[in-house]
């Protein structure tokens, strides 16, 4: 997060001003291998319980999944340029083209109807291409190997008392699966919106929309499918003012492509990944929740962002996270978020949502654009972080500060006096807790920052970032303990922290006495000379964090970084040189 100028300036008056700690350091220089290598480390925590906070095993239903139908038994439709309308319980298979029409659903309330797309070709100029009106329950089914096509033109014209704002429209809960694929060009407004819940289980598709992609009230909820979004403001929105329960997310498979100039993934109460495989390129947070985050598997890969991952209350318990971020990785704020909701041009969505954090959010592209695809980032391959030159620059062009400005480390363990609270507002509601999965955070702002408290007992976490000294790789108001996992980051030493006294996992926060680019190796040893760790940051840095179950109190360990070699002694779980501390 951002400081102050004046908390620079207390730091600097504080590190020139230090105290004995409870370690003691040797400085040397060495040369040693600066060659790349793979991070190693010799025990790693990367297992722990799911947490399951939407009740995932009873979240669809048989006949969500169900993609087979009986032709004998259904009605068959060929559409020839006429609106059509559905008004009874049944199966229907739609066949043709209608060049500008539509679709209507207007069934009663108690009715479950199918709709079975066999390569269909659906146009509405100024309205929906498919409008559920009324029914208990719509299923889209795409017939296999069938291409699909529903697009729309230009604003929308009321046609009734409902706010039609998506070429696919449901009053009711809507589900779409199958064995074929949908094509969703929106040029107006949303792709897909349900005012109750919305389901996808299988089949494949591509969305184009001027707004959001994906939009259900209620929820958005995915079990499986090949799902690609280009969005002019959210990929996947939910969204739900009146019931503080719903308007939440859940992805338990599946292979998503999301492209957005807001948020990839929004929710007002809870995003749950539990599977899957999610690249996402956005212009602001890549996966963002006003309530809860929980990610407990799956292969996220978010590739360009403001905020990577942010939520109130954050829960990592497994999964491979790659995050790539303008300012932080991994954020937990009790930001308040407001909604408005009101009439617009029809040209955007009737939806206008105005999140407010603990940061001011920068606008999104105007106008309705859709971002430029072709400049996007390609998905990381066998778990390593997208191609430096594909990434977003770190603020100030990713220069280090001049460390000749900086005020001198500190000499033989010594460390500044505890500063106490009050320099930022701690947020009770706001956590992070990691106890499982594998994170690489490569962040412009903080790395993991929590406005309350941080929780590591398991996973593996590396973070590589920041580079400027207004930011820290760990940056919390609370309190930070860790009890087994291992957490590694690299970066600037300006706002660098360590996990508390009460964590029961050795820790060691140590600053250089210069900057070392990006690719020069760290290795740890302990006193056997036997190398623990071993990594390789992604990014410039002069302050590094190291916490690791092989990190015991008591024990001498040699940190080499490039040409300089430091040993230090655990003489308590938690040792640190020049923190800025709480």
């Amino acid at each position: 997060m951002k400081r102050k100028l004046a908390t620079l300036i207390l730091t600097a008056v504080l590190a020139m001003n230090t105290i004995a700690c409870s370690a003691t350091a040797k400085t040397s220089s060495t040369t040693v291998n600066t060659t790349n290598s793979q991070t190693t480390s010799q025990t790693t925590s990367t297992n722990s319980t799911a947490i399951d906070a939407l009740d995932s095993a009873n979240l669809f239903s048989k006949k969500d999944k169900e993609i087979e139908y009986d032709e004998k038994t259904s009605k068959t439709i060929k559409l020839n340029n006429e609106s059509v309308t559905i008004s009874e319980e049944g199966t229907y298979i739609l066949l043709g083209t209608i060049t500008n029409g539509q679709v209507i659903v207007d069934a009663p309330k108690e009715a479950k109807i199918t709709l079975v797309l066999d390569s269909v070709t659906i146009n509405n100029d100024t309205s929906a291409a498919i409008y559920v009106k009324q029914a208990d329950k719509v299923f889209i089914t795409l017939a296999k190997n069938s291409i699909n096509t529903l697009s729309n033109k230009s604003e929308f014209v009321a046609i009734d008392d409902n706010n039609i704002d998506g070429v696919i429209f449901s009053k009711d809960d809507l589900t779409l699966n199958g064995q074929g694929k949908l094509i969703i060009n929106a040029n107006y407004g949303n792709g897909i919106v349900s005012k109750d819940d919305l389901v996808i289980t299988s089949g494949d598709y591509e969305i184009t929309a001027a707004n959001h992609g994906l939009q259900g009230k209620d929820n958005v909820k995915i079990s499986d499918g090949n799902i690609t979004i280009k969005a002019t403001k959210d990929a996947i929105h939910s969204e739900n003012s009146d019931d503080t329960s719903l308007g939440y997310v859940y992805i338990g498979g599946g292979n998503l492509n999301l492209t957005s100039s807001s948020d990839a993934i929004d929710s007002s109460s809870i995003v749950q990944i539990d599977n899957g495989t999610i690249n996402i390129t956005a212009d602001d947070d890549g996966i963002h929740s006003d309530g809860r985050l929980i990610i407990n598997g799956g292969k996220i890969n978010i590739l360009q962002s403001n905020e990577g991952l942010e939520g109130e209350k954050v829960d990592i318990t497994g999964g491979e996270i790659n995050v790539i971020s303008k300012d932080d990785g991994l954020n937990a704020t009790s930001g308040s978020s407001t909604t408005n909701t009101q009439a617009q041009d029809n040209s955007q969505s009737s939806e206008n949502t105005q999140k407010q954090s603990k940061k001011e959010r920068p606008a999104p592209p105007q106008g309705g654009q859709m971002p430029n695809s072709s400049n996007s980032p390609k998905p990381p391959q066998d778990g390593q972080m997208p191609n430096s030159s594909n990434r977003p620059e770190p603020p100030q062009d990713g220069q280090m500060p001049n460390s000749s400005n900086r005020p001198e480390p500190p000499q033989d363990g010594q460390m500044p006096p505890h500063m106490g609270g009050g320099m930022d507002e701690v947020q009770e509601n706001a956590y992070i807790n990691i106890t499982g999965g594998t994170i690489t955070i490569k962040a412009g702002g903080d790395g993991v920052d929590s406005n309350g408290n941080i929780t590591v007992s398991g996973g593996t976490t590396y973070v590589y970032g920041p580079t400027n000294d207004g930011n820290g790789s760990l940056d919390y108001n609370g309190a930070a303990t860790i009890s087994s996992g291992t957490f590694i980051t690299a970066g600037s030493s300006g706002m660098a922290q360590n996990f508390g006294n009460d964590s029961t996992q050795g820790s060691i926060l140590l600053n250089l006495s210069s900057s070392k680019n990006e690719g020069t190796k760290v290795t740890v040893t302990n006193s056997s000379g036997k190398a623990i760790l071993t990594f390789t940051p992604q990014t410039k840095y002069n302050s590094l964090l190291i916490s690791s179950p092989d990190i015991k109190q008591g024990e001498q360990y040699t940190i080499t970084a490039g040409d300089e070699t430091q040993t230090i002694e655990m003489t308590s779980n938690i040792y640190s040189s020049n923190e800025r501390h709480r």
